[in-house]
């Protein structure tokens, strides 16, 4: 794993660019932010949270939407915000940080439901499961691989850091960003 960039995603199977963004976008303005596609000036250092950003794009490998998020640390939350802003919708967020493994989790109804790989939970107050509880889809039945490891070897051509994404954008791909009402950011 080393020398691969620290990276975070979410993954929506059967969305397109424009549906993913809409989604994230109900998902935080629910939750007091508004739209600010560009990221915070130099020199300016967001409290945690008041900025969330990410490059949305498509992979060729699968029908879905990935949006590689500029902060890692709260992919998992922001993943149960979207989640219950569409609770019939299943998704993934995945998260590597460099010289880890990544670990994969499955959200519907407004919470990860099974994950893969090591990480603390700190988004629920409970330790999520390893295997999907019954009656809850598997990645594969998703049609996006069933293994974080595999994710990473899939997305090669689009998973990347976000700053390298902003750096560096692919011809299909979009920044896009929202930040808290109260910020001195807010328009």
């Amino acid at each position: 794993m080393i020398g691969h960039p620290s990276t975070a995603a979410l993954i929506l199977p059967g969305f397109d660019v424009p549906r993913a963004v809409q989604a994230v976008d109900a998902a935080l303005r629910a939750k007091g932010y508004t739209r600010r596609d560009a990221p915070p000036p130099r020199g300016y250092h967001p409290e945690p949270g008041e900025w969330v950003g990410f490059v949305a794009t498509a992979p060729r490998e699968a029908e879905a939407a990935l949006l590689l998020a500029e902060d890692l640390q709260t992919i998992f939350t922001v993943a149960v915000l979207v989640s219950r802003a569409m609770p019939e919708q299943p998704f993934l967020a995945w998260r590597r940080f460099m010289g880890a493994n990544p670990v994969m989790k499955l959200f519907l109804a407004g919470k990860p439901q099974w994950k893969d790989g090591e990480d603390a939970d700190l988004e629920v107050p409970w330790d999520v499961p390893y295997e999907p509880p019954m009656g809850i889809v598997g990645a594969e039945a998703l049609g996006l691989p069933g293994r974080a490891g595999d994710l990473a070897g899939d997305f090669e051509s689009v998973l990347r850091s976000y700053g390298e994404a902003v750096a560096h954008p692919l011809p299909h791909e979009e920044v896009v960003g929202w930040v808290r009402r109260d910020s001195r950011l807010a328009p």
